[in-house]
């Protein structure tokens, strides 16, 4: 019986290479030879080499000087399994394929296609709903610039229709169940990133049950306003179901951009750097959206386990029904002539959850007016819950635009004019509070326009000089705004003084609705104090 160890398996050309680390008979000791030995799914090694085959059959060089586009596209047209060995591949026009394919590199760092001047990338158009792409382990560069707006890669599912167009004018999609393909460990960038980057780096248009993972995209480095499009979603299909995981974005217009109306789209662990918007998706473009106005919108985004460093918008969502956003860190740095700066925007759409984020504003440069930490405008029937903002910020979070039925809870600010304030509209029947934190500003709330809101606890601050004499003393809280009755209860707490032995307690029978009574006892102090006192109340 003979043990065979293969430590590298590689098919280079139409050949599989060996490299057989111990070949011993286990019986003698002895080395042997073995003819043809059985792969795991019982196909001989020749039978396996046959899978893959290499672009250099068809004539590429891979040198990084020959023009290898006419045997780089014969190779895609003749072939269902393309192998890329290591190599730069110029590629002076674009190159296409209208079937299934399976292109396979030797690495990022290995195999590079290198598209010359304004020539456009790889495009795939899946002329049936049962065919499937997938691409992975290279590079895609250019040594174009962004004003081509020419694509790295595209993915085109157009032909996957079933069925006719909704009341909305959306087509859709057939087959939902079918892996329509994937993008893995692949990068997108200029040859000279300073000075050349992709226009749009992957476009995905009407794909549905896509995976990418593990991929990259920079744009042109120290570019100011940031240019490009890292990852385009768009098309008329319902829905379209995209996955992707494990990516980096740096230097771009927009890291995420959806014009159309998409539906489950899953965005995990990831890093979007130096980009003007984060994640932008539902907003009807009159250039780029194919379905109709009145159609955009993003329906089950799941966005998670990420950090966003932004100029303007780390999250903006358009019509958002059932979208969870939550574990983000988001630093937005608007310049001075921004108009806003804002972490997380949802524009109408209902059922949300929106949790465990913090927002950096401390290097805003513009108005602190204009930036907000969340921005709710016609959201209904959401949780938001543990958020924080710090920096030049207006508000940590903002309800405009008749947003009802939310549940608000856990929202602190820091540096910040309000917790929660509000801009215009009905904004009935939100549940606010408690476990709010504190701002600068002597008001938690700013909300002028409100109507049937319920803030459960509001917190006041009081800090001055206050004379014990035998050992009782006493002071007053006027809160914001004259409540309905005095409250039952008021917590007090003593923030900081000048001895250890203060305490406080709320005075209910002598309080109204416009001002609380709260005593301050001491045993061992006689002189004017100077203390810190917190109430915290309930609101009828």
């Amino acid at each position: 019986m003979s043990l065979l160890r293969v430590d590298q398996l590689s098919p280079v050309d139409d050949s599989v290479v060996i490299q057989v680390a111990d070949l011993v008979d286990k019986s003698t000791g002895l080395s042997s030879s073995i003819v043809n030995m059985p792969s795991p799914d019982s196909r001989s090694l020749a039978e396996w080499s046959f899978d893959f085959v290499s672009v250099k059959k068809y004539g590429a060089k891979g040198d990084g000087v020959s023009d290898d586009t006419e045997a780089i596209q014969e190779a895609l047209d003749k072939e269902e399994k393309v192998y890329f060995p290591p190599g730069i591949y110029i590629c002076g026009g674009a190159i296409s394929t209208n079937d299934a394919v399976v292109i396979q590199g030797a690495g990022i760092t290995f195999t590079e296609l290198r598209f010359t001047g304004s020539t456009k990338g790889l495009q795939v158009n899946l002329s049936s709903s049962y065919k499937a792409f997938n691409i992975s382990d290279l590079s895609i560069t250019t040594t174009g610039v962004p004003a081509d707006k020419h694509s790295a890669l595209t993915v085109n599912g157009v032909a996957q229709f079933s069925g006719s167009a909704d009341s909305l004018g959306r087509n859709i999609l057939g087959n939902r169940t079918m892996k329509r393909g994937s993008i893995q460990r692949v990068d997108v960038r200029g040859v000279n990133v300073s000075t050349q980057a992709w226009g749009f780096g992957y476009k995905l248009t009407s794909v549905m049950n896509f995976h990418m993972s593990d991929i990259s995209y920079s744009g042109l480095n120290g570019s100011t306003p940031y240019s490009g499009r890292a990852i385009v979603i768009n098309g008329d299909g319902i829905p379209v179901d995209v996955s992707i995981t494990r990516f980096w974005i740096y230097f771009a217009e927009m890291a995420i951009y959806a014009p159309d109306y998409v539906e489950g789209v899953h965005l995990s662990d990831f890093e979007l750097v130096n980009v003007t918007y984060g994640i932008y998706a539902g907003f009807y473009s009159s250039t780029e959206s194919v379905v109709p106005s009145g159609a955009t919108g993003a329906l089950a985004f799941y966005i998670e386990n990420g950090h966003i460093n932004c100029r303007a918008m780390g999250v903006n969502l358009n019509n958002t029904n059932q979208d969870k956003i939550h574990d983000l860190l988001i630093y937005t740095t608007p310049t001075s002539s921004d108009s806003v700066g804002y972490g997380v925007r949802l524009v109408g759409g209902s059922n949300n959850k929106v949790h465990d984020i913090h927002v950096e504003l401390s290097n805003a440069a513009n108005a602190t007016s204009s930036n907000r930490g969340v921005l709710l405008e016609g959201i209904s029937y959401s949780s938001i819950h543990d958020i924080s903002v710090n920096g030049l910020c207006q508000s940590a979070l903002t309800i405009t635009g008749d947003s009802q039925n939310n549940v608000i809870n856990g929202i602190t600010g820091n540096n910040i004019n309000y917790v929660i304030d509000e801009i215009s509209g009905s904004n009935n029947n939100n549940q606010i509070g408690p476990n709010m934190g504190e701002s600068y500003n002597t008001l938690q709330y700013y909300l002028p326009v409100s109507t049937a809101n319920r803030i459960n606890y509001q917190k006041v601050y009081y800090t001055g000089t206050l004379s014990v004499a035998s050992g009782i003393g006493t002071l007053t809280i006027t809160p914001p705004r004259t409540l309905s009755a005095r409250p039952p209860t008021v917590n007090v707490t003593m923030q900081y003084s000048t001895t250890n032995t203060l305490t406080g307690y709320y005075d209910y029978d002598n309080s109204t609705p416009s001002s609380l009574l709260i005593r301050v006892r001491s045993s061992d102090v006689a002189n004017a104090q100077t203390i810190r006192v917190c109430v915290e109340y309930p609101l009828t």
